[in-house]
């Protein structure tokens, strides 16, 4: 880490010291468009995650049901 009292004292120094957001280290360092750019490529990769999850979910769930219900069958036997 760098402790030189010039630097220490720094105003920017001190915001990086501050900031409590990596959208604000972004802007500290003027990096604000890289941000929206990777931060929206994210938001579109959870978006797809979740939307191939959803999709999935009827077809698992009449699974689950369907073998819950023939291991009921084979234990009343």
């Amino acid at each position: 880490m760098n402790t030189d009292p010039q630097h220490t004292r720094s105003e920017r120094y001190r915001r990086i010291q501050q900031s409590k957001s990596t959208l604000a280290l972004c802007e500290i360092f003027g990096l604000e468009e890289y941000h929206k750019k990777v931060t929206g490529k994210q938001r579109e990769r959870r978006k797809a995650a979740q939307d191939s999850v959803i999709a999935k979910r009827p077809s698992e769930e009449a699974d689950a049901t369907t073998t819950g219900l023939s291991k009921k069958s084979k234990t009343e036997q």
